[in-house]
């Protein structure tokens, strides 16, 4: 399923971050230089296509499915 290029790179965006640290809406949108709201619009489209979840404290983590498609992204990204 292709997501267009504004979702994968949110999907890459939270990829990224959870390499390092717990996810939130505020560290995507500084990644990315984007406002809070297009993020949260952004993030529940992941979510709700499967590719994303909020944990208990309301931290953004990649499902399976989320986290293989975001090395995807990444690895082409790379090159």
């Amino acid at each position: 399923m292709e997501l267009g290029q504004s979702l994968e790179d949110y999907l890459e965006a939270v990829y990224r971050l959870s390499q390092k640290q717990d996810v939130r809406n505020i560290d995507i949108a500084l990644l990315l230089g984007r406002s809070k709201p297009s993020v949260s619009v952004a993030v529940k489209e992941l979510m709700e296509k499967g590719y994303a979840k909020k944990d208990s404290r309301g931290n953004i983590i990649l499902t399976e499915k989320g986290r293989k498609m975001a090395e995807k992204v990444y690895g082409r990204h790379l090159y």
